[in-house]
């Protein structure tokens, strides 16, 4: 049985912003540094794995991403029909 790849719609926010994933990564370490007042490190192929389908990102970089782009993770993650 071969693996669905994850839906999002981490592209077209981003392209919306016109952000790199560099700087997409770098908006979400700030966020979460500001958040929690602790440093995390997100790759810019981290965003590019999560943006293609290939990675899932964990339910804390999930939340972050949807705080950062002002949607609810189901906006963000899920078709919503």
């Amino acid at each position: 049985m071969k693996k669905e790849k994850s839906k999002n719609r981490l592209k077209e926010l981003r392209e919306r912003r016109a952000l790199t994933y560099h700087e997409l990564a770098e908006e979400i370490e700030n966020l979460y540094r500001n958040k929690y007042h602790e440093q995390i490190i997100i790759s810019w192929q981290m965003m590019q794995a999560i943006e293609c389908g290939k990675y899932s990102p964990s339910l804390e970089l999930g939340l972050l991403l949807s705080d950062y782009f002002h949607l609810d993770v189901k906006e963000l993650f899920f078709e919503i029909r």
